[in-house]
C-alpha cells in the first residue's frame, strides 16, 4: 500500500533579507514552507490510469506556511487540493501538470489595511513541475524548477481587488556530489531564473495607480544539499 502514496515533497527557506525588521533597521527573517503530498489513483483503484504521454493520474493536496518580521508582518497559510497528471519522463525524470483549488488566509500589520485577518477568496492554480536529468558528455546535470498560474483571488486587506499571479522558478543545475564522488542527487549547484508577475496578487492601488514592485525577473545562483 506504501506506492499508492507518493513521497511527500517539502520546500522551504530561511533567509535575512534587505525588508528591515519591525521596530529596527537589520535585515528582516523570513520563514517559507510548501508541502505537497500526491495519492496515485491508479495504484490506489488497482487499474491502469495512464493514457497517451501520461503514466499515472493522482490527488495532490498540501499547504503553504509563511512568517516574516516586517511591519506588515505576513502570515500567510494556504490549503491547495486538486487533481495531478503525472507524464512519462525518461531517467528517472518527472513532470507533473496540476490544477488546483486554493483557500489563503493572510495578516496585514500595516494601519492602512482596513482587515488585517484577512481570508482571501478560492482560487485556482494551474501548477507544473519538472526535474529533468541529462548527460553533457561527462558532466550529469538537471533541469529544474516550477510554474504557477493562480487567478485572482477576490479583495484584499485594503478592499482592493486582486489580479492573477504567475510564479516560475527554474534552474540547470550541475551534480557536483556525482563527478566529484560518486554520490548522485548529493550535492549539486547552478544557475536559474524566477519570474513573478503581479506579487501575491497585487497589482494597483484603489486609485488605480500600478503598485511599485509587483514584477521580478531575477537570476539565481542555487545549491542543492540532500542528505
Amino acid at each position: 500500500r506504501a506506492e499508492v502514496f507518493h513521497a511527500a515533497v517539502g520546500i522551504g527557506h530561511y533567509r535575512i533579507d534587505l525588508h528591515p525588521s519591525s521596530g529596527g533597521d537589520t535585515g528582516a527573517t523570513e520563514f517559507y514552507l510548501t508541502y505537497r503530498h500526491q495519492l496515485h489513483l491508479g495504484k490506489l483503484l488497482e487499474r491502469d490510469l495512464s493514457f497517451g504521454p501520461v503514466k499515472e493520474v493522482a490527488f495532490t493536496a498540501g499547504f503553504d506556511l509563511n512568517t516574516k518580521n516586517t511591519t506588515f508582518a505576513p502570515r500567510k497559510r494556504l490549503l491547495v487540493a486538486g487533481p495531478t497528471l503525472k507524464f512519462n519522463v525518461p531517467n528517472n525524470g518527472f513532470f507533473d501538470l496540476s490544477l488546483l483549488v486554493g483557500k489563503e488566509w493572510n495578516h496585514c500589520g500595516l494601519g492602512s489595511c482596513t482587515d488585517h485577518e484577512h481570508g482571501f477568496d478560492n482560487q485556482l492554480i494551474l501548477s507544473a513541475a519538472w526535474g529533468l536529468p541529462f548527460q553533457a558528455g561527462p558532466v550529469p546535470l538537471k533541469f529544474q524548477g516550477f510554474i504557477n498560474y493562480n487567478t485572482e483571488k477576490g479583495k484584499d486587506y485594503a478592499g482592493v481587488k486582486t489580479e492573477a499571479e504567475t510564479l516560475m522558478r527554474t534552474s540547470l543545475m550541475v551534480d557536483v556530489g556525482q563527478m566529484a564522488a560518486g554520490r548522485k542527487n548529493t550535492l549539486l549547484v547552478g544557475v536559474g531564473y524566477e519570474m513573478w508577475l503581479n506579487k501575491f496578487g497585487n497589482h494597483a492601488t484603489a486609485a488605480g495607480v500600478t503598485k511599485p514592485g509587483i514584477n521580478t525577473y531575477a537570476p539565481t545562483l542555487q545549491m542543492e544539499w540532500h542528505f
